[in-house]
């Protein structure tokens, strides 16, 4: 964490103490997916790709391929559907692997009185890919009712093939702290502070607490440097907000 104590001047017997911070790192989900429907299962399909970006460090980063039965859509005939995809995963750079790998995906869609046997969703998962080239080889169509079983039939309508990644990105914040640029009172006797931006960064947590510059002799306060307060103090007697402006005006209440 990057902190920042600064103290301000209110009045002859109050002083008020601001501690502006904000995490060194923020972390986003990054991911995204293709769906493929029915006759758009064919040949070389076009999806997305990622890879990683200077100053992020990304947690668990996965591909995964998904065939699944929209259960809204017809044909609504008992059947099993199988693809079969050769999968070529997108390396860290955003490059292709030199390797690929066939795999086959199957559903089945059978909804007949007494069976209810539904398998409507098969996942496969590369770990540490961003991204895959897929190639559609065959697939096979099997009429639970006949029997009769179809190489390289065209897809049914209510079939669906995605193609996704998913990622934790966390995004590396500059190591310079929030600096407080301006503190005014306002015409609302709020005391408005104001602190420069920092690129990345979601949101600020500011922290403040009350003390008084009370001396032997009112006539005497203290100065900013002869006021004893431990950082223990502050955590024990301090409010905090989150904002993500980069200005905030606390209440002149004492």
């Amino acid at each position: 964490m990057k902190n920042m104590f600064t103290k301000i001047k209110t009045s002859l017997s109050i002083k008020v103490v601001v501690l502006l911070f904000f995490s060194s790192y923020v972390a986003q989900a990054q991911n995204f997916k293709d769906p493929f429907t029915g006759s758009e299962i064919t040949g070389a399909l076009t999806t997305n790709s990622s890879s990683t970006l200077v100053g992020t460090t990304d947690v668990n980063p996965y591909t995964y391929l998904s065939l699944s039965i929209k259960e809204d859509t017809a044909p609504f005939t008992p059947y099993k559907f199988s693809l079969t995809l050769q999968v070529t995963p997108i390396l860290p750079d955003g490059t292709p692997d030199t390797n690929s790998q066939d795999i086959t995906l199957e559903v089945e869609n059978n909804f007949a009185t007494g069976v209810h046997n539904v398998i409507d969703l098969k996942q496969y998962i590369i770990n540490d890919s961003y991204g895959a080239n897929v190639l559609v080889l065959t697939n096979t169509f099997e009429d639970i009712e006949t029997g009769i079983i179809t190489n390289d039939a065209p897809v049914p309508d209510n079939i669906v093939l995605t193609v996704g990644f998913h990622t934790e990105r966390y995004f590396e914040l500059p190591e310079t702290a929030p600096a407080i640029q301006t503190h005014t009172i306002n015409t609302d006797n709020e005391l408005e502070i104001n602190w420069t931006a920092i690129t990345g960064a979601r949101y600020y947590d500011v922290e403040w607490t009350w003390i008084d510059n009370y001396n032997e002799s009112i006539a005497t306060p203290l100065g900013a440097t002869e006021i004893l307060l431990s950082v223990k103090e502050f955590e024990r007697n301090n409010t905090r907000i989150q904002t993500n402006q980069t200005s905030f005006a606390f209440p002149l209440v004492y």
